[in-house]
């Protein structure tokens, strides 16, 4: 009896050793697609999204080699895809990193209505970025359609509110993890600045130029995107790192 009790130990010790390192092999791809996201967001933003940042020309001189390189490939360019990359990465990583199983219920709900936002309004909303919807979705779009019209004649806001719930539940669930990791808290940062982003586009829409002018929106807006995108990357950077420790 006692030797089936230490082999079913043993068993036991082994499947909890292998659902670690699965869980953490499943982490460090969720920081790598991030990583990846990000940077594609971030030459998005610099080269075509026409905004003003400071040194936006000395930026597009120094990372012009990198944004012709990436022109190779196609699939780098479809919104759709990143869109979807985002939305995976950030489900994965809510899935390997969170405790809470009504975090990760209440969040994967969320980044299925992000989703379904994007590809219905067909753009990126945290970087403009335009999406394609791929056929084989066309007819399932077209009957979600009759019901999306209705949600979203509403009120011109609610695709930017649906983003803005789900980035900020996201941030309320990083920032309860224990225990604090580096990485994590990175990009808690790094999307608390996108999120400032998304508020001034709801303030630009709401007090138009009633107390502060229009340009000033999109200055603190346009920065808050660069800076939350940098801080994202090296967050993911970070825990891709934290793959190699003990």
């Amino acid at each position: 009896m006692k030797k089936q009790q230490i082999v079913v130990q043993i068993q036991e010790s082994l499947n909890k050793k292998r659902t670690s390192w699965f869980t953490k092999l499943m982490r460090t791809l969720s920081f790598l697609t991030l990583l990846a996201v990000f940077s594609r967001l971030l030459l998005h933003f610099i080269f075509d999204a026409n905004v003003t940042v400071i040194f936006i020309d000395q930026l597009q001189s120094l990372l012009q080699p990198i944004q012709d390189l990436l022109q190779n490939f196609e699939f780098l360019q479809d919104g759709f895809i990143i869109a979807s990359a985002l939305m995976l990465s950030l489900l994965l990583l809510t899935l390997t990193v969170s405790k809470s199983t009504p975090s990760k219920l209440i969040l994967t709900i969320l980044f299925i209505l992000s989703y379904i936002t994007m590809v219905y309004k067909e753009i990126f909303i945290i970087s403009y970025m335009e999406i394609t919807i791929p056929t084989f979705l066309v007819s399932y779009v077209d009957l979600m359609r009759p019901t999306l019209d209705s949600v979203f004649v509403l009120n011109d806001l609610m695709p930017y509110l649906i983003m803005f719930i789900t980035l900020v539940f996201l941030i309320l669930t990083l920032g309860f993890r224990k225990p604090k990791r580096v990485s994590l808290s990175l990009i808690r940062m790094g999307i608390d600045s996108i999120v400032l982003g998304l508020f001034m586009i709801f303030l630009k829409i709401v007090l138009i130029d009633a107390f502060i002018p229009v340009n000033l929106y999109d200055l603190v807006k346009n920065y808050a995107f660069v800076i939350g995108y940098v801080i994202v990357m090296m967050g993911s950077l970070f825990g891709i790192l934290g793959f190699f420790r003990n």
